[in-house]
């Protein structure tokens, strides 16, 4: 049972990682970011939650533990798979959040550019 929530909570690290990766993407290429603070603050602080779950995601994939060790307590396990749950969880939310506005933005320049 061990193993199978410690790959559970391996398989909700990578998955994060290509959320937070894909969060960065789309905001940098779709958003003026750099035009404001705030966009910057947003910008650097996805970057740097994508590059440190990027070295994570590395590790576990690179290092044999990506199915775990048995030798870790069973209760964290359930924590460490719960923690990455709502990290996969909230990084979706960013996501969408992040395509909404990117949407709505554009529809709005398409009016005002057709007015």
């Amino acid at each position: 049972m061990a193993d199978l929530v410690y790959a559970a909570g391996s398989v909700l690290v990578v998955v994060s990682t290509l959320l937070a990766l894909s969060c960065v993407v789309i905001y940098s290429l779709t958003a003026g970011w750099w035009r404001s603070p705030m966009g910057r603050h947003l910008f650097s602080f996805m970057a740097v939650l994508a590059a440190g779950l990027s070295l994570w995601s590395v590790q576990l994939l690179t290092s044999g533990r990506f199915a775990g060790p048995t030798d870790t307590h069973l209760l964290w396990l359930y924590v460490r798979a719960l923690a990455f749950l709502a990290f996969a969880w909230v990084l979706s939310w960013r996501l969408v959040i992040i395509a909404r506005a990117q949407l709505a933005e554009r529809r709005v320049r398409r009016k005002e550019k057709g007015s």
